[in-house]
This record gives C-alpha cells, sequence and structure tokens, in this order.
C-alpha cells in the first residue's frame, strides 16, 4: 500500500477548511474531509493518473462533489499533498 504524506501547509489548509465548514455545518465539513481523504488515497495508488500541470512537478486533482482541489507531487512511496485549495484560486501560490 502506497502512503499519502501531508505537507505542514496542506494540514494547515484542512484544518482552516474543518474550521470554516463547521461553522457552517459539523456535518458537511466531516463529509468533506473524508472525500478529500479518499482522493488522497485514491492518488497514493494511482500518482500519474492524473496530468502533469507543467508547473514545477505538482498535479492537481479536482476532489469530486466538493470545491476543493488537492495539489500534490508524486514520490517512490506515494504522493505528497502540499497544499488543499478552493477550486477557484490561484493553485499556484502557497
Amino acid at each position: 500500500m502506497r502512503r499519502v504524506r501531508w505537507s505542514g501547509k496542506a494540514i494547515r489548509d484542512l484544518l482552516e477548511l474543518k474550521d470554516e465548514l463547521s461553522e457552517i455545518d459539523p456535518g458537511v465539513a466531516r463529509i468533506v474531509l473524508a472525500r478529500i481523504d479518499r482522493a488522497a488515497c485514491w492518488l497514493a495508488e494511482n500518482p500519474k493518473a492524473v496530468s502533469a500541470t507543467g508547473y514545477r512537478d505538482w498535479r492537481k486533482l479536482v476532489v469530486k462533489r466538493t470545491s476543493r482541489v488537492i495539489v500534490y507531487r508524486p514520490e517512490p512511496s506515494g504522493i505528497v499533498v502540499l497544499h488543499i485549495h478552493h477550486a477557484r484560486s490561484d493553485w499556484t501560490k502557497g
């Protein structure tokens, strides 16, 4: 089983997202975070299923049924999640 490694920035992104969504609806926060986690696990097993962005060695995946993008980098043991961004934001900025 390949692994997902979360950068410090990605963890902060997730905590901010959890806080933001929990204020509106804690159930929605749990669902969105679970979808992000499942997508990251899928990416770890299929790191090159998503096309390269042409920016550094980063790739990105829009998480289905959320407004979030996982920005990641493949590595031999799986992936490193670099950022979690809103789909409309500039994902090239950290």
